[in-house]
Protein backbone atom coordinates (compact mmCIF):
# COMPACT_ATOMS: atom_id res chain seq x y z
CA UNK A 1 0.00 0.00 0.00
CA UNK A 2 0.81 3.73 -0.60
CA UNK A 3 1.15 5.82 2.36
CA UNK A 4 -1.97 8.34 1.09
CA UNK A 5 -4.18 4.78 1.08
CA UNK A 6 -2.74 3.77 4.23
CA UNK A 7 -4.45 7.44 5.74
CA UNK A 8 -7.44 7.26 4.22
CA UNK A 9 -8.21 3.23 5.03
CA UNK A 10 -6.93 4.03 8.69
CA UNK A 11 -9.45 7.26 8.86
CA UNK A 12 -12.18 4.62 7.51
CA UNK A 13 -11.43 2.14 9.62
CA UNK A 14 -11.22 4.85 13.06
CA UNK A 15 -15.04 6.07 12.12
CA UNK A 16 -16.31 2.81 12.77
CA UNK A 17 -15.09 1.30 15.59
CA UNK A 18 -16.64 1.70 19.11
CA UNK A 19 -14.69 0.12 21.52
CA UNK A 20 -12.52 2.10 23.85
CA UNK A 21 -9.73 3.86 23.10
CA UNK A 22 -6.25 2.26 23.63
CA UNK A 23 -3.94 4.87 23.93
CA UNK A 24 -0.34 4.41 22.23
CA UNK A 25 2.54 7.11 22.40
CA UNK A 26 5.49 6.62 20.35
CA UNK A 27 8.87 8.81 21.61
CA UNK A 28 11.58 8.73 19.77
CA UNK A 29 14.76 11.00 18.16
CA UNK A 30 14.27 10.49 14.25
CA UNK A 31 11.18 11.79 12.38
CA UNK A 32 8.71 8.66 12.23
CA UNK A 33 5.59 10.54 10.96
CA UNK A 34 4.38 7.66 8.73
CA UNK A 35 4.10 5.22 11.32
CA UNK A 36 1.41 7.02 13.58
CA UNK A 37 -0.28 5.77 10.37
CA UNK A 38 0.93 2.25 9.74
CA UNK A 39 0.53 1.52 13.47
CA UNK A 40 -2.87 2.73 14.15
CA UNK A 41 -4.26 0.53 10.43
CA UNK A 42 -2.77 -2.61 11.99
CA UNK A 43 -4.08 -2.23 15.48
CA UNK A 44 -7.05 -1.24 14.15
CA UNK A 45 -7.90 -3.87 11.69
CA UNK A 46 -7.92 -6.41 14.28
CA UNK A 47 -10.65 -4.55 16.07
CA UNK A 48 -8.01 -2.63 18.67
CA UNK A 49 -9.23 1.31 18.59
CA UNK A 50 -5.72 2.30 18.61
CA UNK A 51 -5.20 6.13 18.71
CA UNK A 52 -1.46 6.93 18.26
CA UNK A 53 0.42 9.99 19.48
CA UNK A 54 4.42 10.90 18.23
CA UNK A 55 6.31 12.38 20.86
CA UNK A 56 8.13 15.32 20.08
CA UNK A 57 11.28 15.05 18.11
CA UNK A 58 14.23 13.53 20.04
CA UNK A 59 12.57 14.04 23.60
CA UNK A 60 12.79 10.77 24.64
CA UNK A 61 13.57 11.59 28.50
CA UNK A 62 10.98 14.17 28.98
CA UNK A 63 8.36 12.19 26.80
CA UNK A 64 9.03 9.24 28.86
CA UNK A 65 7.70 10.98 31.76
CA UNK A 66 4.94 12.77 29.82
CA UNK A 67 3.35 9.66 28.21
CA UNK A 68 3.67 7.19 31.25
CA UNK A 69 0.01 6.98 31.75
CA UNK A 70 -0.50 5.81 27.99
CA UNK A 71 -1.64 2.55 27.34
CA UNK A 72 1.35 1.85 25.53
CA UNK A 73 4.75 3.58 24.62
CA UNK A 74 7.09 2.61 21.76
CA UNK A 75 10.70 4.08 22.28
CA UNK A 76 12.43 4.07 19.06
CA UNK A 77 15.88 5.43 19.99
CA UNK A 78 18.40 5.59 17.55
CA UNK A 79 22.22 5.50 17.96
CA UNK A 80 23.16 7.38 14.77
CA UNK A 81 21.12 10.23 16.25
CA UNK A 82 22.36 10.35 19.87
CA UNK A 83 23.76 13.48 18.67
CA UNK A 84 24.37 15.05 15.23
CA UNK A 85 26.59 14.05 12.78
CA UNK A 86 27.10 11.02 15.42
CA UNK A 87 27.19 8.30 12.93
CA UNK A 88 30.34 9.52 10.96
CA UNK A 89 32.32 11.57 13.55
CA UNK A 90 31.97 8.98 16.30
CA UNK A 91 35.22 7.44 15.70
CA UNK A 92 37.15 11.18 15.99
CA UNK A 93 36.07 11.47 19.97
CA UNK A 94 38.53 11.28 22.59
CA UNK A 95 39.02 8.72 24.87
CA UNK A 96 37.79 10.60 27.06
CA UNK A 97 34.61 11.89 25.40
CA UNK A 98 33.82 8.49 24.45
CA UNK A 99 33.82 7.74 28.42
CA UNK A 100 31.58 10.22 29.35
CA UNK A 101 29.16 10.09 26.50
CA UNK A 102 28.79 6.27 26.98
CA UNK A 103 28.07 7.18 30.79
CA UNK A 104 25.58 9.96 30.06
CA UNK A 105 23.47 7.52 27.55
CA UNK A 106 23.42 4.48 30.52
CA UNK A 107 21.98 7.14 32.88
CA UNK A 108 19.42 8.14 30.16
CA UNK A 109 18.95 4.31 29.44
CA UNK A 110 18.11 3.96 33.15
CA UNK A 111 15.87 7.00 33.63
CA UNK A 112 13.64 6.28 30.64
CA UNK A 113 13.10 2.97 31.43
CA UNK A 114 12.73 3.82 35.35
CA UNK A 115 10.13 6.30 34.16
CA UNK A 116 8.17 3.74 32.04
CA UNK A 117 8.37 1.14 34.69
CA UNK A 118 4.22 1.65 35.69
CA UNK A 119 3.04 2.22 31.98
CA UNK A 120 1.32 -1.37 31.00
CA UNK A 121 2.95 -1.89 27.96
CA UNK A 122 6.04 -0.54 26.59
CA UNK A 123 8.19 -1.39 23.43
CA UNK A 124 11.75 -0.33 23.37
CA UNK A 125 14.24 -1.04 20.41
CA UNK A 126 17.79 -2.40 21.60
CA UNK A 127 20.61 0.40 19.82
CA UNK A 128 22.14 -1.01 16.54
CA UNK A 129 24.75 0.98 14.69
CA UNK A 130 23.90 -1.40 11.72
CA UNK A 131 22.09 1.92 10.38
CA UNK A 132 25.40 4.34 10.23
CA UNK A 133 26.17 4.91 6.50
CA UNK A 134 30.07 4.20 8.10
CA UNK A 135 29.09 0.54 9.06
CA UNK A 136 30.92 -2.31 7.64
CA UNK A 137 31.57 -6.00 8.24
CA UNK A 138 35.42 -5.87 9.68
CA UNK A 139 34.81 -2.83 11.42
CA UNK A 140 33.62 -2.67 14.82
CA UNK A 141 34.04 0.42 16.65
CA UNK A 142 33.16 2.99 19.08
CA UNK A 143 29.18 3.03 17.67
CA UNK A 144 29.04 -0.68 17.68
CA UNK A 145 31.23 -0.83 20.96
CA UNK A 146 28.50 2.00 22.39
CA UNK A 147 25.51 -0.12 21.42
CA UNK A 148 26.37 -3.34 23.31
CA UNK A 149 27.20 -2.00 26.28
CA UNK A 150 23.54 0.22 26.12
CA UNK A 151 21.82 -3.14 25.09
CA UNK A 152 23.51 -4.52 28.26
CA UNK A 153 21.95 -1.95 30.15
CA UNK A 154 18.58 -2.57 28.77
CA UNK A 155 18.28 -5.91 29.87
CA UNK A 156 19.55 -5.14 33.36
CA UNK A 157 17.13 -1.93 33.77
CA UNK A 158 14.29 -3.76 31.64
CA UNK A 159 11.10 -4.36 34.27
CA UNK A 160 8.62 -7.23 32.85
CA UNK A 161 6.19 -4.68 31.17
CA UNK A 162 9.11 -3.76 29.36
CA UNK A 163 9.57 -5.83 25.40
CA UNK A 164 12.87 -5.45 23.70
CA UNK A 165 12.65 -5.63 20.43
CA UNK A 166 16.05 -6.90 18.17
CA UNK A 167 15.66 -3.98 15.58
CA UNK A 168 18.62 -5.75 13.45
CA UNK A 169 16.48 -8.89 12.91
CA UNK A 170 13.66 -6.20 10.86
CA UNK A 171 16.77 -4.91 9.18
CA UNK A 172 17.94 -8.14 8.11
CA UNK A 173 14.41 -9.12 7.17
CA UNK A 174 13.87 -6.27 4.56
CA UNK A 175 17.81 -5.31 3.50
CA UNK A 176 19.16 -2.32 4.89
CA UNK A 177 19.23 -0.72 1.47
CA UNK A 178 15.37 -0.95 1.35
CA UNK A 179 15.16 -0.24 4.94
CA UNK A 180 17.20 3.21 5.12
CA UNK A 181 17.00 6.27 3.51
CA UNK A 182 19.83 8.29 4.30
CA UNK A 183 19.17 11.56 1.71
CA UNK A 184 15.63 11.44 3.96
CA UNK A 185 18.05 11.08 7.26
CA UNK A 186 20.09 13.75 6.44
CA UNK A 187 17.74 15.73 5.49
CA UNK A 188 15.25 15.72 7.60
CA UNK A 189 16.34 13.02 10.06
CA UNK A 190 13.66 10.97 9.12
CA UNK A 191 15.75 7.53 8.73
CA UNK A 192 13.68 4.71 8.21
CA UNK A 193 11.39 4.01 4.92
CA UNK A 194 7.67 3.74 4.93
CA UNK A 195 8.63 -0.50 3.67
CA UNK A 196 10.59 -0.68 7.29
CA UNK A 197 7.83 1.13 9.39
CA UNK A 198 5.14 -1.73 7.66
CA UNK A 199 7.27 -4.70 8.67
CA UNK A 200 8.23 -3.16 12.13
CA UNK A 201 4.40 -2.36 12.75
CA UNK A 202 3.34 -6.27 11.99
CA UNK A 203 6.29 -7.24 14.00
CA UNK A 204 5.73 -5.80 17.25
CA UNK A 205 1.69 -6.21 16.91
CA UNK A 206 1.53 -9.94 18.48
CA UNK A 207 2.61 -7.74 22.08
CA UNK A 208 -0.65 -5.76 21.75
CA UNK A 209 -2.29 -8.95 20.75
CA UNK A 210 -1.49 -10.30 23.80
CA UNK A 211 -1.50 -7.57 26.09
CA UNK A 212 -5.31 -7.42 24.89
CA UNK A 213 -6.53 -11.12 25.22
CA UNK A 214 -6.04 -11.63 21.56
CA UNK A 215 -3.23 -14.33 21.10
CA UNK A 216 -4.45 -17.73 19.36
CA UNK A 217 -4.18 -20.63 21.56
CA UNK A 218 -4.34 -23.50 19.95
CA UNK A 219 -2.81 -24.89 16.62
CA UNK A 220 -4.83 -27.70 14.84
CA UNK A 221 -2.84 -29.80 12.16
CA UNK A 222 -3.45 -32.33 9.33
CA UNK A 223 -1.18 -35.15 9.07
CA UNK A 224 -0.21 -36.53 5.88
CA UNK A 225 2.02 -34.07 4.31
CA UNK A 226 1.91 -31.56 7.07
CA UNK A 227 3.59 -33.26 10.09
CA UNK A 228 5.41 -35.66 7.62
CA UNK A 229 5.77 -36.55 4.19
CA UNK A 230 3.84 -38.97 2.06
CA UNK A 231 0.59 -40.61 2.84
CA UNK A 232 0.57 -43.15 5.58
CA UNK A 233 -2.53 -45.26 4.66
CA UNK A 234 -0.40 -45.72 1.20
CA UNK A 235 3.08 -45.46 1.61
CA UNK A 236 3.40 -47.06 5.17
CA UNK A 237 5.11 -46.29 8.27
CA UNK A 238 8.51 -46.63 6.30
CA UNK A 239 7.72 -45.05 3.38
CA UNK A 240 6.74 -41.47 5.19
CA UNK A 241 9.70 -38.82 4.74
CA UNK A 242 10.17 -38.05 8.75
CA UNK A 243 14.10 -38.29 9.11
CA UNK A 244 16.99 -35.99 8.39
CA UNK A 245 18.25 -38.50 5.93
CA UNK A 246 16.73 -37.27 3.23
CA UNK A 247 15.90 -33.79 2.14
CA UNK A 248 12.40 -34.34 2.62
CA UNK A 249 12.17 -35.84 5.51
CA UNK A 250 14.61 -33.62 7.34
CA UNK A 251 12.45 -30.21 6.45
CA UNK A 252 9.75 -32.22 8.52
CA UNK A 253 11.95 -33.37 11.27
CA UNK A 254 12.51 -29.52 11.52
CA UNK A 255 8.55 -28.62 11.10
CA UNK A 256 7.71 -30.49 14.34
CA UNK A 257 10.92 -29.49 16.28
CA UNK A 258 9.60 -26.16 15.71
CA UNK A 259 5.82 -26.87 16.51
CA UNK A 260 7.88 -28.78 19.47
CA UNK A 261 9.12 -25.54 21.03
CA UNK A 262 5.71 -23.85 20.27
CA UNK A 263 3.79 -26.88 22.44
CA UNK A 264 6.38 -25.93 25.78
CA UNK A 265 5.75 -22.28 25.06
CA UNK A 266 1.80 -22.89 25.67
CA UNK A 267 0.45 -23.50 22.66
CA UNK A 268 -2.53 -26.02 22.70
CA UNK A 269 -2.08 -28.95 19.97
CA UNK A 270 -4.32 -30.73 18.48
CA UNK A 271 -4.61 -33.15 14.85
CA UNK A 272 -7.49 -32.73 12.46
CA UNK A 273 -6.26 -35.45 9.61
CA UNK A 274 -8.55 -37.61 6.99
CA UNK A 275 -7.19 -41.05 7.71
CA UNK A 276 -7.63 -44.07 9.71
CA UNK A 277 -6.75 -43.36 13.41
CA UNK A 278 -4.65 -46.52 14.13
CA UNK A 279 -1.96 -45.63 11.06
CA UNK A 280 -1.75 -42.12 12.90
CA UNK A 281 -1.08 -43.60 16.58
CA UNK A 282 1.10 -46.13 14.76
CA UNK A 283 3.59 -42.99 13.45
CA UNK A 284 3.50 -41.18 16.76
CA UNK A 285 3.82 -44.27 18.75
CA UNK A 286 6.47 -46.11 16.59
CA UNK A 287 8.33 -44.08 13.64
CA UNK A 288 11.82 -43.26 15.23
CA UNK A 289 11.90 -39.43 14.33
CA UNK A 290 8.54 -38.69 15.44
CA UNK A 291 9.41 -35.49 17.58
CA UNK A 292 5.95 -34.77 18.59
CA UNK A 293 4.69 -37.43 21.16
CA UNK A 294 1.34 -38.54 21.91
CA UNK A 295 1.18 -37.06 25.41
CA UNK A 296 1.60 -33.40 23.94
CA UNK A 297 -1.48 -33.93 21.77
CA UNK A 298 -4.18 -32.34 23.94
CA UNK A 299 -7.36 -34.11 21.16
CA UNK A 300 -7.00 -35.80 17.97
CA UNK A 301 -10.11 -35.95 15.55
CA UNK A 302 -8.72 -38.48 12.99
CA UNK A 303 -11.75 -39.68 10.72
CA UNK A 304 -13.24 -39.32 7.81
CA UNK A 305 -16.07 -36.37 8.27
CA UNK A 306 -15.13 -32.60 7.33
CA UNK A 307 -12.30 -30.82 9.14
CA UNK A 308 -14.43 -28.06 9.63
CA UNK A 309 -17.08 -30.02 11.63
CA UNK A 310 -13.61 -31.80 13.68
CA UNK A 311 -12.50 -28.23 13.76
CA UNK A 312 -15.60 -27.21 15.56
CA UNK A 313 -16.26 -30.39 17.73
CA UNK A 314 -12.38 -29.55 18.79
CA UNK A 315 -13.67 -25.92 20.19
CA UNK A 316 -16.68 -27.56 21.81
CA UNK A 317 -14.93 -29.66 23.74
CA UNK A 318 -12.28 -27.96 24.55
CA UNK A 319 -14.30 -25.05 25.75
CA UNK A 320 -11.76 -22.78 23.45
CA UNK A 321 -13.54 -20.24 20.69
CA UNK A 322 -12.83 -20.34 17.05
CA UNK A 323 -11.25 -17.43 17.13
CA UNK A 324 -8.11 -18.83 19.17
CA UNK A 325 -7.38 -21.72 16.67
CA UNK A 326 -4.82 -21.84 13.68
CA UNK A 327 -5.23 -24.39 11.36
CA UNK A 328 -2.36 -26.04 9.29
CA UNK A 329 -3.33 -28.23 5.92
CA UNK A 330 -1.77 -29.01 2.66
CA UNK A 331 -5.06 -29.72 0.86
CA UNK A 332 -6.23 -25.94 -0.60
CA UNK A 333 -9.56 -27.89 -0.42
CA UNK A 334 -9.30 -28.19 3.13
CA UNK A 335 -8.36 -24.72 3.79
CA UNK A 336 -10.58 -23.15 1.78
CA UNK A 337 -13.64 -25.36 3.28
CA UNK A 338 -12.62 -24.33 7.11
CA UNK A 339 -12.40 -20.91 6.06
CA UNK A 340 -16.00 -20.94 4.01
CA UNK A 341 -17.31 -22.24 6.93
CA UNK A 342 -15.40 -21.42 9.89
CA UNK A 343 -14.35 -17.89 9.28
CA UNK A 344 -13.32 -16.96 12.93
CA UNK A 345 -10.12 -19.90 12.66
CA UNK A 346 -6.96 -18.60 11.04
CA UNK A 347 -5.57 -21.44 8.06
CA UNK A 348 -2.64 -21.84 6.53
CA UNK A 349 -1.80 -24.41 3.76
CA UNK A 350 1.75 -25.74 3.29
CA UNK A 351 3.62 -24.39 1.08
CA UNK A 352 4.26 -26.36 -2.67
CA UNK A 353 7.67 -25.31 -2.25
CA UNK A 354 8.41 -27.43 0.85
CA UNK A 355 11.90 -25.51 1.51
CA UNK A 356 9.28 -22.40 2.81
CA UNK A 357 7.65 -24.49 5.17
CA UNK A 358 9.38 -23.70 7.98
CA UNK A 359 9.49 -19.90 7.79
CA UNK A 360 6.03 -20.33 8.05
CA UNK A 361 6.21 -21.56 10.91
CA UNK A 362 8.28 -19.40 12.04
CA UNK A 363 5.99 -16.84 10.80
CA UNK A 364 2.79 -18.60 12.66
CA UNK A 365 4.34 -18.62 16.05
CA UNK A 366 4.03 -14.92 16.51
CA UNK A 367 -0.05 -15.31 16.50
CA UNK A 368 0.58 -17.28 20.28
CA UNK A 369 2.99 -14.81 21.62
CA UNK A 370 2.54 -14.37 25.10
CA UNK A 371 3.92 -11.29 27.40
CA UNK A 372 4.19 -13.73 29.86
CA UNK A 373 5.71 -16.93 30.87
CA UNK A 374 3.77 -19.37 33.66
CA UNK A 375 3.99 -22.69 34.95
CA UNK A 376 0.59 -23.17 33.36
CA UNK A 377 1.83 -22.74 30.32
CA UNK A 378 4.39 -25.87 30.62
CA UNK A 379 1.78 -28.14 32.11
CA UNK A 380 -1.21 -26.89 29.74
CA UNK A 381 -1.33 -29.92 27.97
CA UNK A 382 -1.85 -32.15 30.95
CA UNK A 383 -4.29 -29.92 32.27
CA UNK A 384 -6.21 -30.41 29.28
CA UNK A 385 -5.92 -33.75 29.02
CA UNK A 386 -7.04 -34.38 32.37
CA UNK A 387 -10.00 -32.39 31.40
CA UNK A 388 -10.99 -34.87 28.73
CA UNK A 389 -10.30 -37.64 31.70
CA UNK A 390 -13.34 -35.99 33.76
CA UNK A 391 -15.33 -35.44 30.92
CA UNK A 392 -15.53 -39.11 30.25
CA UNK A 393 -16.55 -40.06 33.47
CA UNK A 394 -19.48 -38.19 34.13
CA UNK A 395 -22.03 -40.47 31.97
CA UNK A 396 -21.10 -42.87 34.97
CA UNK A 397 -22.76 -40.51 37.44
CA UNK A 398 -26.57 -39.95 38.06
CA UNK A 399 -26.68 -36.89 38.40
CA UNK A 400 -24.10 -33.73 37.52
CA UNK A 401 -24.09 -32.64 41.40
CA UNK A 402 -22.60 -36.76 42.54
CA UNK A 403 -20.38 -35.93 39.95
CA UNK A 404 -19.00 -32.88 41.28
CA UNK A 405 -19.02 -34.34 44.63
CA UNK A 406 -17.18 -37.61 43.34
CA UNK A 407 -13.97 -35.24 41.97
CA UNK A 408 -12.84 -34.24 45.25
CA UNK A 409 -12.66 -30.15 44.54
CA UNK A 410 -10.15 -28.53 47.06
CA UNK A 411 -9.68 -24.85 46.40
CA UNK A 412 -6.86 -23.02 47.65
CA UNK A 413 -7.15 -18.73 47.47
CA UNK A 414 -4.28 -16.31 47.28
CA UNK A 415 -4.69 -12.61 47.86
CA UNK A 416 -2.36 -9.56 48.29
CA UNK A 417 1.90 -10.02 47.51
CA UNK A 418 1.32 -14.04 47.68
CA UNK A 419 -1.06 -13.91 44.30
CA UNK A 420 1.24 -15.13 41.05
CA UNK A 421 1.99 -11.98 39.30
CA UNK A 422 3.05 -13.54 35.86
CA UNK A 423 -0.16 -15.95 35.68
CA UNK A 424 -2.56 -13.50 37.05
CA UNK A 425 -2.17 -11.01 34.44
CA UNK A 426 -2.12 -14.01 31.66
CA UNK A 427 -5.51 -14.68 33.18
CA UNK A 428 -7.05 -11.21 32.19
CA UNK A 429 -5.29 -11.42 28.56
CA UNK A 430 -6.71 -14.82 27.86
CA UNK A 431 -9.78 -15.34 29.58
CA UNK A 432 -13.17 -14.36 27.57
CA UNK A 433 -15.82 -16.68 28.42
CA UNK A 434 -16.44 -16.33 32.32
CA UNK A 435 -15.30 -12.72 32.26
CA UNK A 436 -17.34 -10.16 33.95
CA UNK A 437 -15.63 -7.22 32.54
CA UNK A 438 -13.07 -8.30 29.98
CA UNK A 439 -10.64 -5.90 31.37
CA UNK A 440 -7.15 -6.52 30.15
CA UNK A 441 -3.70 -5.92 32.20
CA UNK A 442 -0.16 -6.20 32.01
CA UNK A 443 2.14 -7.29 34.91
CA UNK A 444 2.82 -3.61 35.86
CA UNK A 445 -0.86 -3.30 35.36
CA UNK A 446 -0.92 -5.62 38.47
CA UNK A 447 2.10 -4.72 40.60
CA UNK A 448 0.78 -1.01 40.19
CA UNK A 449 -2.91 -2.28 41.83
CA UNK A 450 -0.22 -4.38 44.65
CA UNK A 451 1.16 -1.38 45.77
CA UNK A 452 -2.32 0.42 45.70
CA UNK A 453 -4.26 0.29 49.07
CA UNK A 454 -7.43 0.65 47.48
CA UNK A 455 -7.03 -2.64 45.58
CA UNK A 456 -7.01 -5.99 47.00
CA UNK A 457 -6.81 -9.07 44.28
CA UNK A 458 -7.28 -12.59 44.84
CA UNK A 459 -7.13 -15.84 42.88
CA UNK A 460 -7.33 -19.76 43.48
CA UNK A 461 -5.80 -22.69 42.38
CA UNK A 462 -8.33 -25.78 41.77
CA UNK A 463 -7.77 -29.55 41.89
CA UNK A 464 -8.94 -32.38 41.98
CA UNK A 465 -8.03 -36.82 42.27
CA UNK A 466 -7.72 -35.93 38.54
CA UNK A 467 -4.98 -33.37 39.20
CA UNK A 468 -4.27 -29.82 39.40
CA UNK A 469 -5.99 -27.20 37.61
CA UNK A 470 -3.72 -24.58 38.35
CA UNK A 471 -4.33 -20.74 38.95
CA UNK A 472 -7.71 -20.29 37.00
CA UNK A 473 -9.72 -17.82 39.39
CA UNK A 474 -9.16 -14.12 39.60
CA UNK A 475 -10.98 -11.01 41.30
CA UNK A 476 -9.64 -7.49 41.03
CA UNK A 477 -11.23 -4.87 44.00
CA UNK A 478 -11.21 -1.36 44.28
CA UNK A 479 -11.91 0.11 47.51
CA UNK A 480 -13.56 4.00 48.01
CA UNK A 481 -16.35 5.14 50.14
CA UNK A 482 -20.17 6.26 49.40
CA UNK A 483 -22.06 8.16 51.93
CA UNK A 484 -18.85 7.48 54.62
CA UNK A 485 -19.68 4.00 54.12
CA UNK A 486 -16.54 1.40 52.27
CA UNK A 487 -17.74 0.39 48.96
CA UNK A 488 -15.97 -2.68 47.24
CA UNK A 489 -16.41 -2.53 43.86
CA UNK A 490 -15.63 -5.82 41.48
CA UNK A 491 -13.30 -4.40 39.11
CA UNK A 492 -12.57 -8.00 37.64
CA UNK A 493 -14.08 -11.38 38.10
CA UNK A 494 -12.86 -14.42 35.51
CA UNK A 495 -12.36 -17.84 35.73
CA UNK A 496 -10.77 -19.87 33.45
CA UNK A 497 -12.78 -21.92 31.05
CA UNK A 498 -11.48 -25.16 32.33
CA UNK A 499 -12.95 -25.05 35.76
CA UNK A 500 -16.37 -23.68 34.10
CA UNK A 501 -19.34 -25.83 35.43
CA UNK A 502 -17.97 -26.91 38.41
CA UNK A 503 -19.55 -24.38 41.09
CA UNK A 504 -16.21 -22.77 42.06
CA UNK A 505 -17.05 -19.10 41.15
CA UNK A 506 -19.69 -19.25 43.66
CA UNK A 507 -17.21 -20.70 46.64
CA UNK A 508 -14.65 -18.40 45.32
CA UNK A 509 -16.67 -15.34 46.32
CA UNK A 510 -18.08 -16.79 49.13
CA UNK A 511 -14.93 -16.65 50.33
CA UNK A 512 -14.24 -13.26 49.59
CA UNK A 513 -16.94 -11.84 50.90
CA UNK A 514 -15.81 -13.26 54.26
CA UNK A 515 -12.61 -10.93 53.71
CA UNK A 516 -14.84 -7.74 52.77
CA UNK A 517 -16.98 -8.76 56.24
CA UNK A 518 -13.38 -8.30 58.08
CA UNK A 519 -13.11 -4.84 55.99
CA UNK A 520 -16.20 -3.67 57.83
CA UNK A 521 -17.21 -3.29 54.01
CA UNK A 522 -21.07 -1.95 53.93
CA UNK A 523 -21.39 -1.90 49.67
CA UNK A 524 -20.94 -3.85 46.96
CA UNK A 525 -20.89 -2.64 43.22
CA UNK A 526 -19.87 -4.56 40.24
CA UNK A 527 -19.96 -4.36 36.67
CA UNK A 528 -20.90 -6.37 33.99
CA UNK A 529 -19.66 -5.38 30.30
CA UNK A 530 -21.19 -7.64 27.21
CA UNK A 531 -18.97 -9.13 24.42
CA UNK A 532 -19.41 -11.80 21.81
CA UNK A 533 -17.82 -14.30 24.28
CA UNK A 534 -19.31 -13.69 27.88
CA UNK A 535 -22.66 -14.20 27.16
CA UNK A 536 -23.10 -17.28 29.68
CA UNK A 537 -22.32 -15.12 32.64
CA UNK A 538 -24.60 -11.61 31.81
CA UNK A 539 -27.03 -13.29 34.80
CA UNK A 540 -24.17 -14.60 37.02
CA UNK A 541 -24.52 -11.26 39.53
CA UNK A 542 -28.17 -12.06 39.91
CA UNK A 543 -27.49 -15.10 40.59
CA UNK A 544 -26.11 -14.62 44.09
CA UNK A 545 -28.33 -11.68 44.74
CA UNK A 546 -27.36 -8.46 43.26
CA UNK A 547 -29.49 -6.10 42.40
CA UNK A 548 -29.35 -4.39 38.76
CA UNK A 549 -29.64 -0.43 38.91
CA UNK A 550 -28.83 0.67 35.45
CA UNK A 551 -29.12 -2.19 32.02
CA UNK A 552 -28.06 -0.32 29.29
CA UNK A 553 -25.93 -0.74 26.03
CA UNK A 554 -24.79 -4.18 26.71
CA UNK A 555 -23.23 -2.80 30.27
CA UNK A 556 -25.20 -3.80 33.70
CA UNK A 557 -24.25 -2.09 36.99
CA UNK A 558 -25.03 -3.63 40.42
CA UNK A 559 -25.02 -2.53 43.97
CA UNK A 560 -26.28 -4.27 47.15
CA UNK A 561 -25.78 -3.85 51.09
CA UNK A 562 -23.28 -7.20 51.86
CA UNK A 563 -24.86 -7.52 54.74
CA UNK A 564 -27.96 -8.45 52.11
CA UNK A 565 -26.05 -10.97 50.18
CA UNK A 566 -26.61 -14.56 51.14
CA UNK A 567 -24.67 -17.25 49.51
CA UNK A 568 -23.58 -20.21 50.73
CA UNK A 569 -21.04 -22.41 50.82
CA UNK A 570 -20.60 -25.16 48.18
CA UNK A 571 -20.69 -28.20 50.54
CA UNK A 572 -18.83 -30.82 48.00
CA UNK A 573 -15.33 -27.56 47.86
CA UNK A 574 -12.92 -28.18 50.17
CA UNK A 575 -11.04 -25.08 51.03
CA UNK A 576 -7.91 -25.30 52.00
CA UNK A 577 -6.26 -23.85 55.00
CA UNK A 578 -9.62 -23.11 55.99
Amino acid sequence: MKYLDVVMENRKIGTMLKSPVYKVSIISNITIVPLKDILELSLRKEGINAEVTLGDYDSVVQDSIRFASFDAVIVIWEAVNFINGLHYCAENLTARERKDFRQKMEAEVRLVMANLRNTPLVIVNNFSAASSEKNFALDFGFLDQLCLGLNQTLKETAHPNQVIVDIEKILITLGISDAIDYRQFQQTKSLYTFGFFEIYAESIKPAFMSALGRAKKILVLDCDNTLWGGVIGEDGLEGIKLSDTDSKGSIFLEIQTLIKVMRKRGVILALCSKNNSHDVDNVIHKHPYMVIKDDEIVLKKVNWKDKAQNINEIAVELNIGLDSFVFIDDSPFEIELVKAALPQVTCYKVPENLSEYPNLIKKIMPHFYSLSSTLEDSTKTDMYKAESARKSEISSYETLEDYLVGLGLELEIAKGNNIPIERVAQLTQKTNQFNLTTKRYTEADIRNMLADDSYEIFCFNLSDRFGNYGVTGLAIISFYEVDNKLTALFDSFLMSCRVIGRTVEKQFFYEILKDLRNKSVYYLVSNYFATPKNSQVKNFYESIGFIVYSNKDGKKDYQIELNQVALEKVPYIRVIGD
